[in-house]
């Protein structure tokens, strides 16, 4: 039989409960503005009840608070995640390929590529009046250098930027790391305050808020098992890209080496790869791939910027190893590449040394020879290798794929370095090659007018291009090491010193004679074939040399827009996912304060019960009472 004052105790079970369930509102309340927060609410459930020897059986105890739950959907985290991923993606590169895009404006403002070409080929115009003029001449290659400054600065630009974007990608790594710091501490914490049989609500709030930070760098999986009922300890397990960053109470670091090689020839020096860290914080050797189809994030907007080639990287097929001796006098083991995917030598973007990789072996070089065979019109590459590949491998070599560097699908940084290059080095070589047929103003063989500035400070003279090798009875058409158009680069073009110090070196005409006794019109013949060289002939990508800034225009123009579309469309996707999210976990003030009425009427009621009661023992003992 139960006490006679058990109804006191079953109304003071009233007023505890309901004061924690107003407690736990007025918590809600003051964390309104909280970024992270989640919503808490009291899980309330009626007390055991006690078995009596009455015809009833059993009576009821009362009610009590269980426990303090956050409510949380993990599947709206989920989606959210995944969604944040491609956000900070496409945000990535909608930023900096506006920044790109603004490089190539041609503005009022701003004298772009149009503006500076239209102007050399309206000098040449007058050129073509006024060939015996001093003033002439020096004017239009005073255009010239205008047009080669306009190369130097837009390399220098996107070198710049693509520095800048090293950085970042560092800064992301560091955030990257910090967070798994974190999270691994917050871990160590919620399981110390859980397995005391209390929830972690604020930490895993707090965690929570750090995984969503860290879902837009990098895309991420969580897990998070019961190790023990008993204990209340879980096993929390935070993946990126299939890798695990945090596992409970450990954390694994990422790293940022700088390449000590270029991938590509434009490229700054120092680019950094990322690799996972031993526990010792040594390289694992295990390098974090930013370019697979499974990768999202800032992380990857940011290295398809840097390192994008749209593909082109240089491909081939193995087909035998022989030795040879450069012009240092040195023994090299040399590669043979058939079926190459690069054959022009004006959009070849390799850097003169590296690493190639043949099949899945990475071996080092540093030179690289093409020839052409005019018999059967197949292309040859040779690299000279700087690491040796045993007997044994060649064989097992023979007929695997090679390939320099990586092909990422995506026009980055070191595709606009190419095209500018690519588009450089084929007007420069038609526009020297109608120099050289030429004749100056007195009467001698012409001279090359674009060049490039060498790395001993002189200037290329481009005379070993397209030269027959006397050994193989091949045409050599590039060499790292001679001296090819592939030297030529938007960052080195300039002009010949020798036409900027004597204007009257520029070749103007074939006809033979001393040009100062000629009029203007003999004097001018070459003129013409230079300006339609400009304004009509197709030299690079089916167009005139005058329409390369629209061609580049419309590249990045694509690229430009469906970042913003794509921007667009996963902001819309993330805040109607917040929207879900905060409809199941935020706080809303107008419930908030319909649950404090609620909690407050249930906690007068409990309140009554123990008035009543208290009259009711009142009566009992002064009335009835022995």
């Amino acid at each position: 039989m139960p006490s006679t004052f058990f109804g006191l105790y079953i109304g003071e079970s009233g007023l505890s409960t309901y004061q924690t369930a107003i407690n736990t509102t007025a918590n809600n309340v003051a964390n309104t503005q909280t970024k992270g927060y989640s919503r808490q609410q009291v899980a309330i459930e009626a007390a055991r009840s006690l078995r009596v020897n009455l015809r009833y059986g059993s009576v009821g105890s009362g009610v009590t608070a269980s426990s303090i739950e956050q409510v949380r959907n993990m599947y709206y985290d989920l989606k959210y995640w995944n969604a944040n991923a491609k956000l900070g993606e496409c945000t990535t590169k909608q930023d900096y390929l506006a920044q790109i895009e603004n490089y190539f404006t041609d503005s009022d403002s701003v004298d772009g590529f149009t503006t500076i070409f239209s102007k050399m080929y309206a000098n040449l115009e007058t050129l073509n009046s006024q060939a015996s003029q001093y003033s002439a001449r020096q004017t239009f290659i005073s255009s010239a250098q205008s047009l080669g400054v306009y190369f130097n600065a837009m390399s220098e630009d996107l070198t710049t930027l693509q520095e800048e974007l090293n950085q970042v990608i560092y800064t992301d790594v560091d955030k990257i790391n910090s967070i798994a710091i974190k999270v691994s501490s917050i871990n160590k914490q919620i399981n110390i305050i859980e397995q005391q049989g209390t929830e972690a609500s604020e930490l895993r709030d707090e965690r929570a808020l750090l995984v969503d930070e860290l879902s837009a760098l990098v895309p991420v999986e969580v897990s998070e098992d019961v190790v023990s009922e008993e204990s209340g300890a879980t096993r929390y397990r935070l993946d990126i890209c299939g890798h695990a960053l945090v596992d409970t109470y450990e954390y694994h670091q990422l790293a940022c080496i700088p390449r000590e090689e270029k991938v590509n020839q434009s490229d700054a020096e120092g680019l950094y790869d990322i690799y996972w860290l031993e526990r010792n914080g040594d390289n694992s050797g295990v390098r974090f791939e930013p370019n697979t189809p499974m990768m999202t994030g800032e992380l990857k907007g940011l290295f398809a910027v840097r390192d994008g080639n749209n593909g082109e990287n240089f491909q081939g097929t193995v087909d035998g190893f022989l030795s040879g001796v450069k012009s240092d006098g040195k023994e090299y083991q040399i590669v043979r590449i058939k079926s190459p995917n690069i054959r022009d030598i004006s959009m070849m973007s390799m850097n003169d040394e590296g690493t190639i990789l043949l099949g899945s072996t990475r071996v080092g070089y540093d030179d690289f020879e093409c020839y052409y065979d005019e018999t059967t019109g197949e292309y040859t590459y040779y690299f000279y290798l700087t690491d040796d590949v045993s007997t044994g491998d060649m064989d097992k070599l023979y007929g695997k794929s090679a390939s320099v560097g990586q092909s990422i699908e995506y026009m980055g940084i070191p595709y606009y370095q190419a095209q500018l290059n690519g588009f450089l080095r084929t007007f420069a070589s038609a526009f020297n090659d109608l120099e050289l047929s030429g004749l100056d103003h007195y009467g001698d063989e012409g001279q090359i007018l674009f060049t490039g500035k060498a790395i001993d400070g002189g200037q290329y003279a481009f005379t070993d291009r397209e030269a027959l090798d006397d050994t193989t009875g091949l045409i050599r058409i590039m060499s790292s090491e001679k001296d090819t158009y592939y030297k030529l680069t938007a960052s080195n073009v300039e002009i010949s010193d020798a036409l900027v110090k004597n204007p009257y070196l520029l070749a103007c005409r074939t006809n033979s004679g001393d040009g100062s006794n000629a009029s203007d019109i003999e004097n001018s013949d070459l003129v013409d074939s230079l300006y339609a060289l400009c304004t009509e002939e197709k030299i690079f990508r089916n167009i005139s040399a005058d329409s390369f800034l629209q061609c580049i225009i419309s590249d990045i123009s694509v690229d430009v827009q469906e970042a913003n579309i794509f921007t667009t469309n996963y902001t819309n996707v993330v805040d109607a996912i917040i929207a879900q999210r905060t409809s199941v976990s935020g706080v809303d003030e107008d419930e908030e304060a319909l649950d404090l009425i609620k909690y407050q009427n249930a906690y007068n009621l409990s309140s009554k019960v123990i008035q009543v009661l208290s009259e009711v023992y009142d009566r009992l003992i002064l009335s009835t009472g022995v």
